[in-house]
């Protein structure tokens, strides 16, 4: 019963179809681990894309609150998985917010733009999170970004 429950859990939401925070954590490791056995660092060739919406109402503790929440979030990422819709990884962090691992290119601002642009919600930010010197201090701004 373990091993089946163990090998059922996935890397990502059950309720948004998005990347577990845990999940979008071991990404950005692995970024750093490959950047560190090449030699350049993940500062230069990775960034965050931060997109932050509220929902119209807080998450209470109803299902139905729950669930809209949930979809709202969903949305988020759909919408951003259509601006970045190759390999980078896209994460529930916290309540309206989605973060995506992209990588930092001469693309990242018009795909940002475009981001910006297709979001319904006025009240919605989009911006770009450099990622910090070191792996510890990724995970830090990580849990800020999830109290936040």
């Amino acid at each position: 019963v373990m091993l089946g429950y163990v090998n059922a859990v996935s890397c990502d939401d059950p309720l948004t179809g998005l990347a577990s925070l845990a999940h979008l954590r071991s990404r950005i490791s692995d970024v750093y681990r490959a950047e560190r056995q090449a030699g350049t660092p993940a500062v230069d060739s990775h960034a965050l894309v931060v997109v932050s919406a509220p929902a119209v109402t807080a998450p209470a503790p109803g299902r139905d609150e729950v669930l809209t929440h949930a979809l709202h979030v969903a949305r988020l990422g759909d919408t951003a998985r259509t601006v970045f819709s190759g390999s980078e990884t896209i994460g529930h962090v916290g309540a309206g917010r989605v973060v995506v691992l992209a990588d930092r290119d001469d693309r990242i601002g018009r795909r940002v733009g475009l981001l910006r642009r297709m979001l319904d919600d006025a009240r919605a930010r989009v911006w770009i999170e450099g990622l910090p010197g070191s792996d510890e201090a990724a995970g830090r701004l990580l849990d800020e970004l999830t109290r936040a």
